[in-house]
């Protein structure tokens, strides 16, 4: 485990998005990953804890997070300001080098096969609550 990651309690984890930042969701399926910059993500439930996110149907990454079932949020930090804008302009479907274009670094936690933007301030594993009457409408 990375000594710079401290694990914080579920119950807690709400904290990290209640500001309403504009976050990273990142996924993975088998060798394909990526990321994108997502402004609706929300705390919905704290006990227990969940999540909801709104990706649209088209992006790669909403492709990769139904496939594997997981998907991590990052907060990302002023430093990033310029890769969270690319990430969020730029669709993988139409350059496949996606990542390397816009300098996103990924790292794994012990564990976990889900991808995390290196030097965000704050990273939650997360794993896909089908909601399929949701999924196809909004």
């Amino acid at each position: 485990m990375n000594q710079h990651i401290a694990p914080v309690e579920l119950s807690k984890s709400y904290r990290l998005l209640n500001h309403g930042p504009t976050v990273l969701v990142s996924a993975q399926h088998n060798d394909e990953v990526n990321v994108m910059a997502a402004a609706w993500a929300c705390a919905l439930e704290f006990s227990p804890a969940k999540v909801t996110v709104v990706l649209d149907k088209t992006t790669k990454t909403r492709e990769l997070v139904e496939k594997s079932g997981y998907f991590a949020l990052q907060v990302p930090c002023y430093e990033q300001l310029n890769m969270v804008r690319q990430l969020g302009s730029i669709s993988q479907f139409d350059d496949s080098e996606k990542l390397q274009t816009c300098k996103t670094e990924v790292f794994y936690q012990e564990n976990h096969s889900v991808p995390l933007v290196t030097g965000s301030i704050g990273w939650l594993i997360c794993k896909l609550i089908p909601e399929p009457h949701n999924q196809q409408t909004h």
